[in-house]
């Protein structure tokens, strides 16, 4: 039950010293470049300069946001509860953050900060992962593969519950390989079990694999008993809650993405996702022969089952709708491809260095080119589009412009409507946030009724399916009325009620490529407000 020694394909260890004076200047250079990535996606507005977050994220920090206002976690305050968020945990961390004397322009930045040190973090924790198991070059490497890689990076600073998912399987996998031998040091790792689905309800897709690696390799009753334990009141706690605040045990977008579309959609979904990471393929091949030659190691099959759990999972639940950056479900499990890549890579690498031994100048070549070959295959792999949105340093990140316009949005709303006016949505997250009142999720990411219809068989017969995008009812949304219609899609423009009722609405200074809609008789109370005067079809 001890820790073993060197794998068979172990190379010998560089100088100590050497690495970590190696290793602090790449994590000193990683974090000055993901700090400028996160002034990228900054703006200024009005002479302020203003953080925020991918449009998702901004769901959860409007929950936080209510949360610590007093209005519990909820949606729209003084309505019926839904349970919009899919982190709980991480939207806990985003709620103490907002307890920071910081403006709601700046907690944002509080969050981008936070993952920035998760990502540092998981470099670590994964080169120490990879040193237990394969020793020598393994560790470093797979530390570098963690700095560069893109979607991880892009994802987790986007403000996405994705960086502190990943520190958290990282951190429970370090401490399960090295708890080890040391039957009585596990209480940590029952907290990081349970942690799992308190972060995030489908972290059980990481937690069985690894429970099941508890059972039949470590074998210590006490352990074994409770870690199940333990998790298993989380989750029910959980579920309990959701179920008596929400009224349904599972997360609202959980019934939108997963309900209401024949399995075989979803499926053929999660396919093309699949796909479209396709640039990561060839870490497979390293990482499947670290497998192979080491698969005696319960821990090296352990890191494999997980990184095939994840997989599975983001077949079964469709991808993600930016999927051409790597799905968000699939990053998490990252690092555990990286750590056996990294494997896979030392093995060969031991090998060479055997063959070539008898020129004494050789090894130390192949080594060199070997480290040069692993920086080039480990950036090349990253997706164009991630790419692109990680390194152009002196362009805007994703969504940056559409995030301030809606800043733009939400503060001109504040400034014509009143505190009980609705706002209907299509992008649920900085809009909501920044504005001071009630808003209709018309996608259904907030909204229980949305969100358990079936997928609008338009979409069905063309065999088209995006996650969180395929549902709606436009003779719900206006039966809200709501005072303004931020965008049109679906057959929007041709419902009879809003042709009838609803005009764009005109303003220089905001509506430059995007349409927003007005009720006439909100339009006539104000005088602040220019629209034009036809049907919006």
């Amino acid at each position: 039950m001890g820790v073993s020694q060197k794998s068979p394909g172990a190379t010998p260890k560089p100088s100590r010293r050497a690495l970590q004076a190696g290793l602090l200047l790449l994590l000193a250079f990683y974090t000055c470049f993901n700090l400028w990535y996160i002034v990228r996606t900054s703006f200024e507005l009005d002479g302020h300069r203003v953080w925020c977050l991918w449009d998702d994220a901004m769901i959860s920090m409007r929950y936080a946001n209510n949360l610590v206002q007093g209005h519990g976690l909820v949606w729209n305050p003084g309505e019926d509860a839904v349970q919009g968020y899919t982190n709980l945990g991480v939207t806990l961390v985003m709620a103490a953050l907002h307890l920071l004397p910081v403006t709601k322009e700046s907690s944002s930045l509080a969050f981008q900060l936070l993952n920035l040190g998760s990502l540092l973090a998981i470099a670590v924790l994964s080169g120490r992962i990879a040193g237990r198991l394969f020793s020598g070059w393994a560790g470093p490497l797979a530390t570098l593969a963690v700095l560069c890689s893109a979607p991880l990076s892009i994802w987790s600073l986007q403000g996405s519950d994705t960086g502190l998912m990943c520190l958290w399987l990282t951190a429970t996998v370090s401490y399960l390989f090295g708890v080890l031998g040391r039957p009585n040091s596990f209480w940590p790792l029952v907290v990081l079990f349970a942690a799992g689905p308190f972060l995030r309800l489908d972290a059980m897709v990481y937690v069985v694999p690894m429970w099941l690696f508890v059972v039949i390799h470590i074998r210590q009753r006490t352990l074994t008993v409770s870690t199940f334990v333990a998790t298993t009141l989380v989750l029910a706690g959980i579920l309990g809650f959701a179920m008596f605040v929400y009224g349904h045990p599972m997360p609202n977008t959980y019934y939108l993405k997963a309900t209401g579309a024949p399995f075989q959609m979803v499926f053929d979904r999660g396919l093309e996702s699949l796909g479209l990471a396709v640039g990561l393929w060839p870490l497979f091949v390293p990482a499947f022969a670290a497998v192979v030659v080491f698969c005696r190691d319960m821990r090296v099959l352990l890191c494999a089952a997980l990184v095939a759990a994840i997989m599975m999972y983001n077949l079964c639940v469709g991808g993600d709708w930016a999927d051409e950056y790597v799905s968000r479900f699939m990053v998490p499990g990252l690092p555990m491809l990286f750590v056996l890549c990294a494997g896979g890579i030392a093995w060969g690498v031991h090998h060479v260095r055997r063959y070539l031994d008898k020129a004494s100048w050789l090894p130390a070549a192949a080594g060199s080119i070997a480290l040069i070959a692993c920086v080039a295959v480990f950036l090349s792999v990253n997706p164009a589009p991630a790419w692109d949105e990680w390194v152009s340093v002196s362009e805007p990140a994703m969504y940056r412009d559409d995030n301030k316009r809606h800043v733009t949005y939400a503060r001109h709303l504040n400034a014509i409507l009143s505190p009980s006016d609705v706002i209907a949505v299509h992008w649920a997250g900085v809009i909501p946030y920044f504005r001071d009142g009630p808003a209709l999720d018309v996608f259904g990411k907030n909204d229980a009724h949305i969100a358990h219809m079936k997928v609008a068989p338009s979409l069905l017969r063309a065999r088209s399916f995006r996650p969180g995008h395929s549902k709606w009812d436009w003779d719900y949304v206006m039966d809200k009325r709501p005072a303004f219609v931020i965008g049109a899609s679906k057959e929007l423009r041709r419902h009879r009620v809003f042709k009838a009722n609803y005009r764009i609405f005109k303003d220089k200074k905001i509506l430059r490529r995007a349409f927003v809609y007005v009720r006439d008789d909100v339009a006539r109370r104000s005088e602040k407000m220019e629209f034009q005067k036809r049907p919006p079809g």
